[in-house]
């Protein structure tokens, strides 16, 4: 199954402490909540050298928002919990969340192309993502 970058860097940066087997959670207090987990790997992306820091941003808040769209409310609920270190998720939990966000918005990473989908979002910031990606 192929992941969203963030979905998948949320996962490999965010599961560092293992509770129990197969059972996951961040350092508590951490974060505030998931978007904030998206928005730092959001400004982590890659880009053009010299890209701005107010590019970066908006990438990191646009993107949060495009997917924090193809998660259910419950499903939020339950990563804001898990982001602020107050319970556990195991990876079977995750990869199925995972899964229904890639069923709505589709698997191919933002960085790879497809930038058009944050338009609801962000419509007027989209040239200068697709600029900072090479696109």
């Amino acid at each position: 199954m192929q992941r969203h970058w963030w979905l998948y860097a949320f996962l490999l940066a965010g599961c560092a402490p293992q509770i129990e087997p197969e059972m996951h959670a961040m350092p508590p207090g951490r974060y505030a909540d998931y978007r904030a987990v998206l928005m730092e790997a959001g400004r982590g992306t890659k880009m053009a050298e010299g890209t701005p820091d107010a590019v970066r941003n908006r990438f990191a808040e646009c993107g949060s928002d495009y997917i924090l769209s193809g998660i259910a409310p419950l499903d939020r609920i339950n990563l804001d919990r898990y982001a602020r270190g107050e319970v556990a998720m195991s990876t079977e939990e995750l990869q199925r969340i995972d899964y229904v966000e890639n069923t709505l918005h589709g698997s191919q990473p933002l960085t790879q192309g497809g930038l058009d989908r944050l338009a609801p979002f962000c419509k007027d910031d989209i040239p200068a993502f697709k600029k900072a990606l090479g696109q």
